[in-house]
């Protein structure tokens, strides 16, 4: 899982993951789903001004991002599956941004947390 650039206030930034079998050659298959969870916590911004985390088109607004109610995410034919998080242009010094990609099962996580903070 790569990660473009790092989260900054007011930018977009893209994910990618790719899946692989055990040689590392990307693989494709149906029904290899991924998801992911969202936890916002930290000062003011988000609770006051209903600061909006836009993740795979899907908006999350201060609190916890359910995996099971967020958009599920298909890997193309070459494996590869690529989602933006778009950052507010407003947040608190104490603003925190936790997201965890997983398989669609919501219970295996695939690589490190991205986080702001």
């Amino acid at each position: 899982m790569e990660l473009n650039t790092p989260l900054v206030a007011g930018q977009t930034s893209t994910v990618t993951v790719t899946t692989r079998d055990s040689n590392s050659d990307p693989i494709s298959l149906n029904g290899y789903i991924f998801t992911y969870e969202v936890q916002i916590s930290g000062g003011k911004t988000y609770k006051v001004n209903n600061v909006d985390y836009t993740i795979a088109d899907h908006t999350n607004i201060g609190g916890t991002g359910d995996p099971t109610t967020a958009p599920k995410l298909s890997p193309t034919v070459n494996g590869i599956t690529t989602f933006d998080i778009v950052m507010p242009t407003t947040l608190d010094l104490t603003d925190n941004i936790q997201i965890q990609v997983e398989i669609a099962d919501a219970t295996t996580d695939i690589g490190s947390q991205i986080k702001y903070k």
